[in-house]
């Protein structure tokens, strides 16, 4: 494998990029020392380089070395410790000048802070709780907000929460000059062409415009949340994110088209290059499709002066500039995901594509046969190289992985290939005549077909697991350090790359089927407010019991408390029904997959629209609706019943062990024991009866 074999920049730019990403995280002093031995380091090398004749080479690597740790370093410090600082020093309440720059969501905007108090400031923020709609970006408001320091926030470039609830009076100034002509001149620019091309994709292919966005220029703002949770448990997310496959789809195309038309490869260079940059103003520059145009950038300047060019290395420098220019692009886990998925492409997949063979039989139908089944081959291991160098951010940040990603991804990725271009072409000549049409109806039942795959996958049981399992833990920081030494290292069988990746899956497989076969039920009583659920779960199966008489529901904190090892709600009874219910239940189907719901046929319905909407949620997301009577017993899992009363007590049970829910008491019997427990307090217990906290 030899990664840094013989590429000197590359090395460059995987320091700068590793002492980024620390910088990021740590302590403002931490990045004044780095600094601090990074410019002596750098003053030793450079005397060695002057005074002494030989190792010229080796001391000039080592000031650049200490240039990109030195650089990275102060760059964070200037860039994010000082906003850190300074954000923090606004949080309270005042009068603030703000400026907006678009909106994020339905009800918060990205902004700029002008002033607070009588302080001039400049920096990023997010507004919400704006209850007046006629604002656009670059319009600037005064009022009163209460400003909040958020450290945990997502883009750590917005680090401020201004909140606009229960301000009456607005102050709106309107200067359409300076949208352009300002510090966010561009990103104002960026959203206001979008926007006029989002309003254009939509007149074209209507409720198909969210998923044609999506697909060309990651724009999901009109995509709903269950589609989008269908494409993230499926493992297909990345289709509606633009990376490489997008560029190299789009771009190639284009490249293709102008070849069709013998246009000279200079003017080809210009042509692709001026694509590209439109491309990535309709994207609004997003970090993925910035480093995918700076990567086909350089593979182009490199082909334009010679035939060969090195592509890990421009990776790695694509990555290193957007990190230079802007510090906070180390917060973009959708960078840092796309980075990852390519170098493992460029890393591994090639010394399996070397293998397969090319054939080349005299019998058609043979031929093509075989290359079809190369063709499927490679795409497979394609998908598990890339995701294998995502698993430890999946671990990380997501706790799940999708084992339907290898069908799916297969079965996919000729649609998409063929669906792409498509959608560019239905979009430039969408209001033709008759070709338009034609374009349009393709480009719709080809998007029909996606989703459907997309949604059957999505759907499939124990598609998606978790990867919170202690063991999981384990094999991942194995699995890891390994891999990365067998990258770096110089191996002399390459297909020896593929051990580490063989070696986790059936360990993962292995322990993952002992943990979901020979685990015991463990329930959880969860009260909070007038909220109260039980959770019932066994390996990475989940059951939920809604016991609470008032309607204090919500789906994110049902979702929030459920066991780490469940990806998934197979059974939800509901003991008491409204309009609170469908809404925790729509949520719910929306971020997972809801298989059965079961209702009790004694319920007293005084709105027949409850049940109306009841059955509308089930039909939307493909949920079974069963009505169960009082006293009739539900099994639950293997050995595991549930049954409850008019009165409203519940009582679950095994062969061996049984816990009541009625009112305030929970009791406990396991043989000829038993026990009566506070039901106001939280508690976790497992079955066969044994009480693990109070």
């Amino acid at each position: 494998m030899e990664l840094f074999n013989r590429r000197y920049l590359t090395i460059i730019a995987f320091l700068f990029l590793m002492t980024s990403l620390l910088c990021g995280f740590a302590e403002g002093h931490f990045k004044i020392v780095v600094a601090i031995l990074s410019i002596i380091a750098g003053c030793v090398c450079a005397l060695i380089f002057f005074k002494l004749k030989k190792n010229l080479f080796r001391a000039l690597f080592s000031l650049f070395i200490c240039l990109a740790i030195g650089v990275s370093s102060i760059s964070s410090y200037l860039v994010i410790t000082r906003s850190q600082d300074e954000a923090k020093s606004l949080v309270g309440n005042s009068t603030v000048l703000i400026k907006i720059i678009q909106r994020s969501s339905e009800d918060s905007y990205d902004i700029r802070l002008l002033r607070v108090g009588d302080k001039e400031v400049n920096i990023r923020a997010e507004l919400v709780d704006l209850e007046i709609d006629d604002v656009s970006f670059g319009d600037r408001l005064i009022f009163n907000a209460e400003i909040e320091y958020y450290e945990n926030a997502q883009d750590r470039s917005e680090l401020l929460v201004l909140s606009a609830d229960g301000v009456d009076e607005f102050y709106i100034d309107r200067n359409e000059n300076e949208n352009y002509f300002s510090i966010d001149g561009i990103t104002n620019l960026c959203y206001s062409l979008r926007e006029g091309f989002s309003n254009y994709v939509d007149s074209v292919f209507g409720s198909y415009g969210g998923i044609v966005k999506g697909l060309l220029v990651n724009d999901k703002s009109d995509i709903d949340a269950k589609t989008n949770s269908n494409f993230r448990r499926s493992g297909t997310l990345h289709i509606l994110a633009v990376s490489g496959m997008h560029i190299t789809l789009l771009m190639g195309a284009l490249e293709l088209l102008l070849r069709a038309l013998r246009v000279k490869k200079e003017i080809r260079i210009v042509v692709v290059f001026l694509f590209a940059l439109m491309f990535l103003v309709l994207t609004a520059f997003v970090a993925s499709a910035v480093r995918s145009v700076l990567m086909l950038f350089a593979v182009y300047l490199t082909y334009l002066i010679s035939e060969e060019n090195d592509p890990i290395t421009s990776l790695f420098v694509s990555i290193s500039i957007i990190i230079l220019f802007s510090p906070y692009a180390i917060y973009d886990l959708g960078m840092w995901m796309s980075f990852l998925a390519t170098l493992g492409i460029l890393l591994v997949y090639p010394h399996f594509d070397a293998i397969m063979p090319y054939p080349n039989q005299k019998n058609v139908a043979v031929r093509y046969t075989l290359r079809a089944l190369v063709w499927c081959a490679k795409t497979l291991m394609l998908t598990i190289v890339a995701n294998f160098f995502l698993l430890p951010i999946m671990w990380l940040f997501f706790g799940e992985l999708s084992l339907s990603m290898i069908p799916c991804n297969l079965i996919l990725s000729p649609i998409v290939t063929v669906l792409m271009p498509l959608c560019a072409l239905a979009t430039v000549f969408g209001n033709i005549p008759i070709l338009g049409t034609v374009l349009v109806f393709l480009t719709k039942r080809i998007s029909d077909l996606m989703l459907g795959i997309v949604s059957y996958f999505a759907d499939m049981r124990y598609g998606v697991v978790s990867l919170k399992f202690e063991f999981a833990s384990i094999l991942i920081l194995a699995f890891t350090v390994i891999f990365t030494i067998m990258l770096v290292i110089k191996i002399k069988r390459k297909l020896l790359i593929f051990a580490p990746m063989l070696a986790f899956a059936i360990l993962f497989t292995g322990c993952f089927s002992i943990f979901a076969f020979n685990s015991q039920p463990k329930i959880e009583y969860l009260k909070r407010g007038k909220m109260q659920m039980i959770y019932l779960n066994q390996g990475a199966e989940c059951s939920m019991i809604d016991v609470g008489e008032s309607r204090a529901l919500s789906g994110f904190v049902v979702l929030n408390n459920m066991s780490k090892y469940a990806t998934e709600i197979d059974n939800y009874f509901i003991n008491y029904l409204d309009n609170g219910d469908i809404k925790a239940l729509e949520y719910m189907s929306k971020n997972t997959v809801v298989r059965n719901v079961y209702i009790s046929q004694s319920l007293k319905y005084e709105d027949n629209e409850v049940l109306k909407s009841l059955f509308k949620c089930a039909e939307k997301y493909n949920i079974k609706l069963h009505i169960y009577k009082d006293g009739e017993s539900v099994e639950i899992y293997d050995g595991v019943t549930f049954s409850s009363t008019e009165q409203g007590t519940v009582q679950i049970k095994t062969a061996q062990s049984q816990i009541e829910f009625s009112k305030e008491i929970l009791t406990c019997t396991y043989g000829e024991e038993t026990c009566f427990i506070d039901a106001t307090i939280n508690g976790i217990f497992e079955l066969p009866l044994k009480l693990t906290s109070d």
